[in-house]
């Protein structure tokens, strides 16, 4: 693995620097995909800033590496996948692509009076909610948050678990609920400004939003959840035999 910059060579700074980046890639030097700072690369290179962001550009040209405003940048790791014949939920996708991840649960509030039930087709006398928001991470970078509403009737006896796994899990395994329908719907948007900020994303950039509605056997909703996932970590693909 290139450790230096051999300054006696003809090669210019800027491209021997990009190699001893993409040798510490490929050799796993960044495992939580956090890079160093500019001024870390000066430190251990001796090189300008100038001579650095000409080195990061073309590894962010290439695909390689990405930045985060106010953040820095990162190692440009392998999208997740999500097939859209079989379901759009995050928790499993990421769990049978054997990925890592850690679910920070940010709040949990009891009898939240749900004033969109309308908006999914819902008739319903039970507007009353346990509204959990959540953070997901993956290798400690903010992939996803979520906004999950079980209905308080139904759901009462699950607001002391810790909701840091698959909650249709919870639903199923937990409270033994009978599901009869789950529907899902993707659509592009834009996060609020909190939102953006949780998921250190830069203004205006765009989100995959996945609305859910889990309804059981006798047609009582259970579930509605919206999830935001920054869009530059994922990807949706169908394949048809």
């Amino acid at each position: 693995m290139k450790r230096k910059i051999d300054k006696s060579s003809h090669k210019p700074y800027y491209l021997q620097l990009k190699e001893i980046i993409e040798s510490k890639i490929k050799n796993d030097v960044f495992p939580d995909g956090k890079m160093w700072s500019e001024s870390e690369i000066s430190k251990k290179y001796g090189l300008t800033i100038t001579t650095i962001r000409k080195s990061l550009f073309m590894l962010k040209q290439e695909k390689k590496i990405y930045s985060v405003r106010g953040v820095g940048y990162f190692v440009n790791k392998p999208k997740i996948g999500f097939d859209l014949t079989k379901y759009l939920s995050l928790g499993r996708a990421i769990k049978e692509q054997g990925i890592n991840e850690k679910i920070e649960v940010l709040s949990k509030e009891d009898n939240f009076k749900v004033e969109f039930l309308q908006d999914y087709g819902i008739k319903s006398n039970d507007k009353k909610s346990i509204k959990i928001t959540r953070l997901r991470y993956i290798d400690k970078i903010p992939i996803d948050y979520e906004e999950i509403h079980l209905n308080k009737k139904i759901c009462g006896n699950i607001l002391k678990e810790p909701f840091d796994s698959v909650i249709y899990n919870l639903i199923v395994d937990k409270l033994k609920i009978n599901i009869r329908s789950l529907e899902e719907y993707l659509e592009a948007g834009v996060p609020t400004s909190l939102e953006a900020k949780l998921l250190n994303l830069k203004n205006n950039m765009p989100v995959l939003i996945i609305y859910r509605v889990i309804k059981d056997n006798k047609g009582n909703w259970i579930e509605i959840t919206k999830c935001k996932i920054r869009s530059d970590m994922f990807r949706y693909h169908i394949k048809k035999e």
